[in-house]
């Protein structure tokens, strides 16, 4: 019998979590739990809310809404003051304004609006992207985010170890409030494939509010992952966005074209060596997880037992090396 690849595995999780975003999950989670660690998401029907990965990443700079920090993330809303900050989005009203304020989050639209979502994602070619992306050079310099890499910082976190409904996937929100604006129906449609071929997903969750984050979390810059070799881990890296009005959502799209190849690729000792070298930058507690997520960024079809072997040998993951990891959604892409 064939060993799967962790590619296979990844894309299997990926095309199951759109998939899931139509179903309900058979078992509620637990009810919310009101505090200052977090402001959880109540929906009236609790199956709304779909299985949370383990580990989810945010890349965020001094110029993203909100705040982020070792602490704290904090929305734009929090950062403001607003009234509304300490309300659970599902309570807010009227319900048109509420759809047509998370159409704008996950359209990155460019106002003053109210807003007291913060992005995440359980994709770090996402989250690397994301980085790629706010260095570009742009015709209209204001597109551009102009941040030093060294101020442009990857978060990863582990959401077992916070209280349930601390996250929402973004398909659960876009359906619950999809009915109440035209906008959201149109990002139902792009997320989902139903206006053309191939799909806009990209394995997007939310919080709100304040969420405590000390103890949860791990933070690097995107300088020290670059001096550490992240571009050479795949060479498309180094090509993104060469136009200067390519999105990113389309450059995304375009690299994971590279990894739909049937043949199996062997690996480059080189390569394994540079993901756990970024990996070490994250700590002990997070290195198994983020070196799985950097090699599943390698193109073609990698075996998995090759990789458990890889890290096996390494002393640092000694004792840590279980397939289950290639199957517990570490490493989405």
């Amino acid at each position: 019998m064939a060993t799967p690849s962790v590619q296979s595995i990844t894309r299997q999780v990926e095309a199951a979590e759109i998939s899931q975003a139509e179903r309900r999950p058979s078992t509620p989670p637990e009810a919310p739990i009101q505090g200052l660690e977090c402001l959880p998401f109540d929906p009236p029907d609790p199956a709304q809310l779909s299985a949370i990965p383990r580990y989810l990443f945010r890349a965020y700079s001094p110029h993203s809404l909100g705040s982020t920090d070792e602490t704290w993330v904090r929305s734009r809303d929090v950062k403001a003051g607003h009234e509304n900050a300490s309300k659970d989005i599902f309570q807010t009203t009227p319900r048109q304004s509420t759809a047509r304020g998370i159409a704008d989050h996950l359209n990155w639209a460019k106002d003053e609006r109210k807003d007291n979502l913060m992005s995440w994602t359980s994709s770090l070619l996402f989250a690397v992207h994301l980085v790629l992306y706010r260095q570009a050079k742009r015709k209209d310099a204001t597109k551009r985010d102009g941040s030093a890499m060294s101020d442009i910082k990857i978060c990863i976190i582990d959401t077992t170890l916070l209280p349930d409904r601390t996250f929402i996937r973004d398909m659960d929100l876009i359906n619950a409030f999809k009915a109440n604006h035209q906008n959201l129906r149109s990002l139902h449609d792009l997320r989902t494939g139903r206006r053309g071929p191939g799909t806009y997903y990209f394995c997007e969750y939310l919080s709100q509010g304040s969420l405590n984050v000390g103890g949860k979390c791990q933070i690097v810059s995107a300088e020290a992952m670059m001096k550490s070799g992240l571009l050479s881990l795949q060479t498309e890296f180094t090509s993104a966005y060469q136009n200067a009005e390519c999105g990113w959502a389309e450059e995304v799209r375009r690299v994971r074209k590279t990894f739909q190849g049937e043949g199996t690729a062997t690996l480059d000792p080189e390569q394994i060596k540079v993901a756990i070298r970024i990996a070490q930058l994250f700590g002990p507690m997070w290195r198994l997880p983020v070196a799985i997520s950097l090699v599943a960024l390698l193109p073609g079809r990698i075996d998995a037992d090759e990789i458990k072997t890889a890290f096996s040998h390494r002393g640092d993951f000694n004792g840590m090396i279980s397939f289950a990891c290639f199957t517990s959604r570490y490493a989405t892409r």
